[in-house]
């Protein structure tokens, strides 16, 4: 075919090269070939020919590639609506090269994290070192489980370097960019339709800076409905319950009353009530159901999912009039993008939410890593759940070992077991990230001013007092969100605790 189009399209190339080559019927290589210099000519082209077009196709091959990541993560591409013009949302920055690695963990010994950007090692609690190697030692190590910040799903998320996104300067510059929101709806409802935990339909989505912010926004439409009384807008959950509901830094004491942890009975015949319903509880775990017949509902299902707890046969579907508030960080782990979603069947009650978070649309960063993960978790049809699942239960087996037959500790999580609609198994225990642990052997608080916390973080566990949950301070909360190495550090630590006080007098 090369030969053809020479000879129809270039034929004086072939003269010049006869030409040039005349003498090689008497040049001492024809002692080695037989080939007249036509039929050399011929060879020599069509070889320089054929890798040509090798060339020619690798390049496109590449560059389509290449552009075929500038444009999405598999199937991750959207168009604005309206012009017409499409835009891409995130592009796999890490994966541009195949066989792509997330080093966070591996270059700290797995004992701490490279971030991006980083020339050295952050280490975890109790290790140290230029790559996070040395343990500190049992006196030195303070392991640091007080609040709810969820760094074990690092371990997960460095297995999946093809999930990092990249975004460039030039892209949403404006506010609340066309079509970005309505593609994280679309992930969103997926995702509760994926793990079948709440009825969507009919409802509306009301995205903000994280569910705290949502509560503050809900407590404020309920100040401005009832500017007309003179009662506060009260706060109210039974105890233990979360201490982020205390909006007293948010709201003047007029105007917001915190009232959690006071008898059902006395909260019945107060007017203005907002009941928080957080089922899977924090700090416990345990399953709540609305106790107020006249509040305003606001179900906070943070923890209903498959990681944590068994997911009903039957989706939740509150009476109408009532909230449902969700948070990606409990889901993905990504607490710093802040964002969180409340479902309202009130298009008024919806509008007040909207007109107080996110007024001019959330965060684009935000919005961007909160679809990215979703549909990550969307794609790989919940894989993430399933591996959290394992990690939660691995750790709730060895803290069930840990504390058989134990008298000085006790673990007051109930740890419910029931069918789970996701997994199909028949009895899943619950794996709550959080251990709701009581100091309960007599006299053994004495010497800590009867902080069951204090007494912890003199064994180097500094969790949170009871009383940030409402109990006494015999109890205290443990995270369980810590990485690895650390976890179990801290199973450790609470086996010595307890041989210490069970074998002392």
């Amino acid at each position: 075919f090369l030969y053809k189009l020479h000879r129809t399209t270039f034929p004086a190339l072939e003269k010049n090269w006869m030409a040039n080559n005349a003498d090689l019927e008497t040049n001492s290589l024809t002692a080695v070939s037989s080939e007249a210099p036509k039929e050399r000519f011929q060879r020599e082209y069509i070889y320089a020919g054929f890798g040509a077009v090798v060339v020619a196709l690798s390049t496109a091959i590449f560059l389509l590639w290449t552009e075929n990541l500038e444009l999405s993560t598999s199937n991750v591409k959207s168009s604005s609506r309206g012009n017409g013009s499409s835009w891409d949302i995130f592009v796999p920055s890490g994966s541009r090269f195949p066989g792509s690695v997330d080093y966070t963990l591996s270059t700290c010994s797995n004992r701490g994290y490279l971030w991006n950007g980083e020339k050295s090692c952050e280490c975890m609690d109790c290790f140290s070192g230029t790559v996070c190697g040395t343990y500190v030692g049992d006196s030195l190590c303070s392991i640091t489980a007080v609040g709810g910040t969820p760094v074990v799903f690092i371990e997960y998320w460095v297995t999946q370097p093809q999930s990092e996104i990249r975004i460039l300067m030039s892209r949403q510059i404006g506010y609340n960019p066309p079509g970005l929101e309505e593609r994280l709806k679309r992930a969103v409802l997926g995702l509760h339709a994926l793990v079948g935990n709440a009825v969507t339909k009919g409802r509306h989505l009301v995205f903000a800076e994280g569910s705290t912010s949502l509560l503050a926004a809900i407590v404020s439409v309920a100040i401005a409905r009832n500017q007309s009384s003179s009662e506060p807008v009260r706060i109210w959950a039974p105890a233990p319950y979360y201490s982020g509901y205390d909006l007293g830094d948010v709201f003047p004491s007029r105007e917001v009353s915190f009232d959690a942890g006071r008898p059902a009975e006395e909260m019945s015949s107060l007017p203005n009530v907002v009941e928080m319903i957080t089922s899977p509880n924090n700090p416990d775990g345990a399953l709540h159901e609305k106790q107020l017949p006249s509040s305003m509902g606001v179900h906070d299902l943070a923890y209903l999912w498959p990681h944590y707890t068994a997911i009903p046969a039957q989706p939740v579907d509150p009476p109408k009039g009532h909230i449902m508030i969700w948070t990606l960080s409990k889901i993905t782990g990504h607490a710093s993008t802040r964002l969180g979603w409340a479902m309202v069947d009130d298009a008024d009650l919806a509008r007040e939410l909207r007109a107080r978070v996110c007024t001019l649309g959330c965060p684009l960063e935000s919005q961007l890593k909160a679809t990215a993960a979703i549909e990550h978790v969307l794609a790989n049809k919940g894989e993430l759940f399933r591996w959290a699942r394992r990690v939660f239960e691995e750790r709730w087996a060895t803290l069930r070992r840990v504390f058989e037959g134990a008298r000085s500790l006790h673990i007051l999580n109930p740890l419910p077991v029931a069918p789970d609609a996701f997994s199909g198994d028949q009895e899943q225990v619950q794996t709550p990230p959080y251990l709701w642990l009581e100091c309960s052997k007599d006299g053994m608080l004495d010497a800590f001013g009867g902080s069951c916390a204090a007494l912890l973080k003199s064994h180097g566990l500094r969790g949170r007092a009871g009383t940030a949950f409402g109990p006494s301070n015999r109890v205290a909360r443990l995270s369980l969100y810590v990485a690895s190495p650390v976890f179990d550090i801290m199973a450790q630590k609470l086996r010595k605790i307890i041989l210490a006080f069970d074998s002392s007098q």
